[in-house]
């Protein structure tokens, strides 16, 4: 199951100290905050590893993420706004 483990250690969803200091104008000091930030990443994983609901929970999250694109075409956006309809719907029903 190891290749199929879901991972939630992707480098593209994390966000690095220095472009917050940049966003934010702040100084900040990450200290070893990469390192505690790589050991909390592996121990979820592993966690997710051992129960299978939410391993397959956790793909079914990246796949959404992974559809979604930065330039969303129409059918993206009636397909999105229909799931919001149909949440809605069962949160009122």
């Amino acid at each position: 199951m190891a290749s199929e483990r879901a991972s939630l250690g992707r480098a593209g969803m994390r966000v690095s100290p220095s472009n917050t200091t940049s966003a934010l104008n702040v100084p900040l000091d990450s200290g070893d905050l990469a390192e505690a930030a790589n050991a909390w990443v592996e121990q979820v994983n592993d966690l997710v590893a051992d129960d299978p609901d939410i391993a397959g929970y956790v793909s079914s999250l990246e796949e959404r993420r992974d559809e979604a694109s930065l330039d969303p075409n129409g059918e993206s956006i009636a397909a999105e706004f229909e799931r919001y309809l149909r949440r809605r719907n069962r949160r009122r029903g």
